[in-house]
């Protein structure tokens, strides 16, 4: 199992600044076919300025260069526009929408999963970096399994400088995660990728209802629909940053997490200890003062 947190990896991750070699030659493959790209790669952003050219970056170096780049633009107030226009003047893979109004991390996820004409749909975010065989290696595992509609992978932790403050691991097989995904988080979100058709057969979207964890709730009315599961490979750097510790996010947090427990433990296949721990968790986390809380979520992402 690879790490990508090598020091050579690593340093790109913390300074990222363009080399002076030459890029590879381009294989067949970057070549976008009539019929649509392999992979649509959809990431939101608002007021991203201070990581997107990091995240663009890693996306356009990736070895497997079939695909296209849906960036929304999320009624950002900063040069987040500007930044995206830029690069998509320069590489016509990038389709760059606004959105005029603030719609929510899940109402912008719609609007790509909508404009997506991929066979795969690539999850990433604006302020992390996707290892440069991402997408390679979960193209490679997707299309040898045809059965598994969502695939996610490990990840390394950073901090706002880039900086390796630790590492985190994933179910690997399909019925492990979903014994696990009302408890747990079976996937880190940006770093997952699922297939097209079959989602959008399925009717399920994102609930623009919810702010936080419209993920997991995804994710747990997709389970019916087909296989999960997670690459053991580290594949993205995720950044933790001061903004995500705040207090009012992680409170705002933790209670959007209970209510989706509770509802989801009504039946019975999730029925287990670890969601009955998990809500009694939340329940006491709800209770703590704000340092404490912090202090919890600090320590949760820093091992």
């Amino acid at each position: 199992m690879r790490d990508p947190g090598q020091s050579e990896r690593h340093d790109a991750v913390r300074a990222h600044r363009p080399t002076s070699e030459p890029r590879p030659p381009v294989s067949p493959r970057a070549q976008i076919t009539p019929s649509g790209p392999t992979v649509s790669v959809v990431m939101p952003c608002r007021n991203a300025e201070l990581y997107i050219r990091q995240a663009i970056d890693s996306i356009l170096g990736q070895t497997w260069q079939d695909f296209e780049f849906i960036i929304i633009d999320n009624a950002s107030s900063d040069s987040t526009g500007a930044i995206v226009s830029e690069y998509a003047a320069r590489d016509k893979r990038i389709r760059y929408m606004r959105n005029e109004r603030d719609l929510g991390i899940a109402g912008s996820l719609n609007r790509g999963l909508r404009a997506a004409r991929g066979e795969f749909i690539a999850r990433m975010d604006a302020d992390d970096v996707a290892v440069a065989d991402r997408l390679e290696k979960q193209v490679a595992y997707m299309r040898s399994h045809p059965d598994c509609l969502i695939v996610g992978c490990n990840i390394v932790l950073i901090d706002d400088k880039g900086k390796r403050i630790g590492r985190r691991e994933f179910a690997p097989e399909d019925q492990e995660i979903k014994r696990r995904m009302v408890a747990e988080i079976p996937f880190c979100h940006p770093a997952t990728m699922l297939r097209r058709e079959p989602v959008l057969a399925s009717g399920v979207f994102y609930d623009e209802r919810i702010r936080t964890v419209e993920d997991r709730d995804f994710w747990l009315r997709l389970a019916d629909h087909g296989r999960y599961a997670n690459l053991p490979e580290y594949l993205m750097y995720y950044r933790v940053s001061e903004t995500a510790m705040k207090y009012a996010e992680c409170r705002r947090t933790v209670w959007d997490i209970v209510r989706l427990q509770l509802r989801w433990v009504r039946q019975r296949r999730f029925r287990n200890w670890r969601t009955i721990t998990a809500i009694a968790t939340g329940f006491v986390l709800l209770l703590l003062p704000r340092s404490v809380i912090t202090a919890l979520y600090r320590f949760k992402h820093s091992h």
